[in-house]
């Protein structure tokens, strides 16, 4: 399946964004291992070297290197109450995020709250991971959330 993926780590003074993987990249293919990955990344450094590991792993693009990872500093706005947003709308969607799934870990020290594009609130906390699909509420999960199908399994053992 040709699902798109892009991942994002937050720090305190802008966003890195990887290239946009093609392939496999929602929940039950690679998007899992994507979050696995995140869920260790402390620094940019861990952040930088376990996408490149990913990409070799798994897609294996050609002159994949750290230049790709891009730096954007205009994602992130801050609300009169100090507070720190990204807007994902009809308008901007396509334009600055693009992939069907968007992976998001913050070691910022600051909590983010994305506001998606049917108007609901997702809350990131410090350290946290979560995977946003089309920017849209319905179908994001944090981290290592379980799936249906395990929960199902969790509650009904053999």
């Amino acid at each position: 399946m040709a699902t798109r993926g892009t991942a994002f780590l937050i720090s305190d003074k802008y966003i890195l964004e990887t290239l946009e993987f093609n392939g496999d990249m929602y929940r039950d293919g690679l998007g899992q291992e994507m979050v696995n990955l995140l869920n260790g990344v402390k620094t940019i450094r861990d952040f930088k070297d376990g996408i490149d590991k990913f990409n070799k792993d798994n897609h294996s693009y050609e002159g994949f290197d750290l230049e790709t990872i891009r730096v954007r500093s205009n994602y992130i706005t801050e609300n009169t109450r100090g507070e720190d947003i990204i807007k994902f709308t009809d308008d901007n969607y396509f334009k600055l995020y693009f992939s069907d799934w968007t992976f998001w870990k913050n070691i910022s020290s600051k909590d983010i709250t994305f506001k998606t594009r049917e108007g609901a609130s997702i809350l990131l906390k410090k350290g946290e991971v979560v995977s946003i699909c089309f920017g849209k509420k319905a179908g994001c999960y944090h981290g290592n959330e379980p799936t249906l199908e395990e929960a199902l399994i969790s509650l009904m053992p053999d």
